[in-house]
């Protein structure tokens, strides 16, 4: 089930995006899961 993210969270997603890293780096990164940080990006 989709898990609500902090806005700390969410900008860590968006670094970490910026610097190329993958969506599973970033899901073990921030304590979520691959889907959690999926659907935030989309």
């Amino acid at each position: 089930m989709y898990k609500q993210l902090t806005s700390e969270q969410r900008y860590t997603i968006s670094v970490l995006l910026q610097k190329k890293l993958s969506i599973s780096f970033i899901a073990e990164k921030i304590g979520v899961s691959v889907s959690t940080v999926s659907l935030e990006i989309n």
